[in-house]
């Protein structure tokens, strides 16, 4: 089965005991701030850096990638941020309790830069690959230039890819894309029905929120953020990402999930769940937010 004992987190999103970057959509920071400033970019990354492609690591497991994370130094050690754009910035973790955001904290090393991040009270404790997580590399890093590309199979970034694009880019099938206030939403169509899903690198599969259960559906008990009992329903569908890509794909169905649901309304509705790793599998994606569509390579 896709869900394995010894990986327990993968279906939680914002579970207290797990980490919060598990397939988590980390709530906006400045839910309270007039939209204009709550769709402010990033910290400003030198050009030079925005050229150096940044090389991730990946956990795996029966045959998907289950986490992509960029080995970095933090206070004289090496640590891991994890790439999940699930969160809209990169940030550093703080403690519980701690203002959400903490405004401009630390610098972190992202290549071969320094750049200044904000702090969030998301704390993992958590370990991969032997080097401490103290934070997230969000989908900011994805949007700091009109053209950026994901290499899931070389696990690579370029954050700015020169344009005007190849005429093999060109020709490559697309899938539409809204950025809404940092967060890529991708329109695709599961089992014949069009969605909307916040690209989720966090996540390890597809999770469709308001969806019941299928026949033959694996029910999977997990806790929301807000100590809320949550179950998921494990299966698989069939996922067209983009005009002749379509295949069958690991997928969680939820028929109520409080947490997430209020993520949705403050990102101005119409998000019907997460697009995770396994249903973007080792392609080479190239976010064109000009064009407002993701070209989805092989």
């Amino acid at each position: 089965m896709w869900l394995r004992p010894a990986y327990p987190c993968v279906v939680a999103l914002l579970v207290s005991a797990c980490s919060a970057s598990d397939g988590a959509v980390v709530p906006p920071a400045d839910v309270s701030v007039p939209e204009a400033a709550a769709d402010a970019a990033g910290p400003p990354v030198p050009s030079s850096c925005e050229d150096e492609p940044l090389a991730l690591h990946a956990t795996e497991a029966e045959g998907h990638l289950t986490r992509l994370f960029l080995e970095t130094t933090h206070e004289g050690r090496r640590v891991a941020l994890l790439f999940d754009t699930g969160s809209a910035t990169t940030f550093l973790e703080r403690p519980r309790g701690t203002p959400d955001p903490a405004r401009r904290v630390a610098d972190l090393a992202i290549g071969t830069c320094s750049v200044l991040v904000d702090g969030r009270p998301y704390p993992t404790d958590e370990t991969i690959a032997g080097l401490d997580v103290v934070g997230t590399l969000g989908a900011d890093i994805l949007l700091g230039g009109a053209v950026s590309e994901l290499d899931l199979g070389a696990k690579t970034i370029v954050r700015r890819v020169a344009t005007p694009l190849s005429s093999e880019i060109l020709a490559w099938p697309t899938a539409r894309l809204d950025v809404v206030r940092g967060h890529l939403l991708v329109h695709v169509t599961v089992d014949g029905a069009p969605l909307r899903l916040m690209l989720d690198t966090g996540a390890p599969h597809i999770l469709w929120a308001g969806r019941a259960a299928n026949a033959g559906d694996e029910k999977v008990r997990t806790t929301d953020a807000a100590g809320n009992a949550l179950a998921l329903y494990l299966g698989t569908a069939d996922l067209a990402l983009a005009d002749g890509l379509s295949s069958r794909v690991p997928i969680l169905r939820a028929p109520t999930f409080p947490y997430f649901e209020e993520t949705v309304r403050v990102l101005g509705g119409d998000i019907h769940g997460l697009l995770g790793l396994s249903a973007l599998g080792r392609r080479r994606i190239v976010v064109d937010r000009d064009a407002g569509v993701l070209r989805i390579g092989p």
